[in-house]
């Protein structure tokens, strides 16, 4: 959780180790269960004019911190991103994998650490597979 801001919003990866000893340079030694990361999108209206606005994501760690969201928290789910261990999925609304990815999306991202100059491509490759996921899917919470 230490790196996934810097990755997700600034287009930045740093290894875990590695985000971890600036956390705790900065005096942060547990991750936040819940992170908020802002991005903002282009769209184009139908009058033809670009128009930008911010979007608000969180990123939570733990079945526990989405609970704080609500009754209808994993409504909101759109992604999950797991090594792929079965305990992993136990505390999951779906915890078979197959269900589970039927109703969220699942990404694969691969960091080159040799490549360091593809980071930014790996990025925007994830926000447009969730976008494109997220309105065919759920489209209710693509705001505007």
């Amino acid at each position: 959780m230490h790196n996934v801001r810097r990755f997700l919003q600034d287009a930045s990866y740093e290894t875990s180790q590695d985000a971890r000893s600036r956390a705790a340079a900065e005096g942060n030694l547990r991750p936040e269960d819940m992170i908020p990361i802002y991005r903002k999108r282009t769209a184009i209206d139908s009058s033809g004019r670009e128009t930008e606005s911010q979007i608000r994501y969180f990123i939570v760690d733990s079945t526990e911190a989405l609970s704080k969201f609500g009754q209808d928290a994993w409504d909101r789910v759109i992604c999950v991103m797991t090594t792929g261990q079965a305990w992993q999925f136990k505390p999951y609304k779906w915890n078979d994998p197959k269900i589970l990815f039927h109703h969220e999306l699942n990404l694969f991202s691969q960091i080159d650490p040799n490549r360091r100059h593809v980071d930014k491509s790996v990025v925007a490759q994830f926000w447009k597979t969730l976008d494109a996921w997220t309105m065919a899917n759920k489209p209710w919470l693509m705001k505007t």
